[in-house]
């Protein structure tokens, strides 16, 4: 598997790797996936440790304890999908998912900033996709003493056309007024900026440094919820 360059001024991902997940999602079996597990490794997985590399060396000097791990099942997300409890029986995702997170804790418990690529769109993210349980009321706390800040950091990034999204509740959590002045906020279970980019861009020399200009925008608002969250 030859290397690719993680250099943002020459980084771009092969157009094979949008080709290969649309024969994907046009033959999602495993004796598909099987005759083409080299086009997998060559145009998938080495653009994507290039990728993380690349988010990382940019991002870990302005955004705090950032961890980045340039394989599969580590800041690459696995193309097996859980099957077990879906009627959905596809094997495989259709989608490339980097994912470079903030601290110690487990990836998927933690805040982070997101690539998600598919064969009909891109979108960056910038926050949580869920947060934890056991989180939840840390996090509240810190809305209600912090919001100010936070609504600062969301508002410069939305002035970049990213959106506020995440799990919500119907009502403010009990414990808080209904009229908190960052009530917003205190509903999301999941909080995090998206942003969609045309998939053309991705097979562009120099969309690594596009990629680092669309999200510093969110530096801010990351730096903030990972403090936040503890």
């Amino acid at each position: 598997m030859e290397p690719i360059s993680p250099d943002p001024a020459t980084f771009a991902l092969p157009k094979g790797t949008v080709a290969f997940f649309r024969s994907l999602a046009a033959n999602n079996n495993r004796a598909w996936f099987d005759e083409h597990r080299d086009d997998y490794r060559a145009q998938v997985v080495a653009p994507a440790m290039a990728l993380t590399t690349l988010l990382g060396e940019a991002f870990e000097n302005r955004v705090e304890k950032l961890r980045y791990e340039p394989r599969v099942d580590g800041s690459i997300f696995r193309l097996n999908r859980d099957v077990r409890f879906s009627k959905e029986k596809s094997p495989y995702k259709t989608n490339l998912g980097v994912f470079v997170w903030c601290g110690a804790g487990k990836k998927m418990d933690s805040a982070g900033l997101y690539f998600h690529l598919s064969p009909d769109e891109i979108f960056v993210g910038s926050g949580i996709y869920r947060v934890p349980p056991e989180k939840l009321d840390r996090f509240r706390r810190f809305v209600d003493a912090k919001g100010k800040l936070l609504a600062d950091a969301v508002e410069t990034a939305e002035r970049q056309k990213f959106a506020l999204e995440g799990e919500t509740t119907v009502r403010v959590p009990k414990g808080f007024p209904a009229d908190h002045p960052h009530a917003r906020f205190l509903r999301h279970k999941g909080f995090y900026l998206s942003k969609s980019l045309p998939v053309s861009a991705a097979t562009k020399k120099g969309f690594g440094a596009k990629l680092i200009r669309e999200l510093e925008p969110t530096v801010p608002f990351l730096n903030l919820l990972a403090k936040g969250l503890g």
